[in-house]
């Protein structure tokens, strides 16, 4: 409220002080140290996501390896296995059967061998599933990494 004023604060007066708070908030000293607070549960978060996403190619790479797929197609299906991992990573138990399945069709409908699909599907499934349990908790705790 201001000064004298009987009812309350005006919209003005209230976006002068959300704007107030706002530059409090978004100091760079504040940042800085929010950023510094944050940094090693960061950088561990993101060494775990990269151990098991790195399980993950190396088991398309596995399938393709031993496919002879043409490394023009390897692209495609190191996607399909990426989007295995996310879905495994961020859903479970039906949706994430039902997900996987959707996505394996959508790069069906693009080219890629059914057989070999699969193949990856259930590989990288596998090689996820054999990872230390701290390690699929923490990859598996809903936050999202973006690569």
């Amino acid at each position: 409220m201001s000064a004298g004023s009987v009812g309350p604060e005006t919209p003005e007066e209230r976006a002068k002080k959300t704007a107030a708070r706002y530059a409090i908030r978004m100091r760079p000293a504040r940042i800085g140290q929010v950023l510094a607070d944050l940094r090693p549960a960061m950088a561990s978060s993101y060494a775990t996501h990269a151990q098991a996403i790195c399980q993950a190619e190396q088991a398309v790479r596995d399938v393709t390896n031993a496919r002879g797929i043409s490394q023009i197609w390897v692209a495609s299906y190191m996607a399909f296995g990426r989007e295995t991992y996310r879905l495994w990573r961020t859903l479970s138990g039906p949706m994430q059967d039902s997900e996987i399945e959707i996505a394996r069709y959508k790069w069906e409908v693009r080219g890629l061998d059914p057989k070999v699909l699969a193949e990856v599907r259930d590989k990288v499934l596998a090689t996820l599933d054999a990872l230390p349990e701290e390690v699929r908790r923490k990859v598996s705790s809903g936050t999202d990494v973006h690569h």
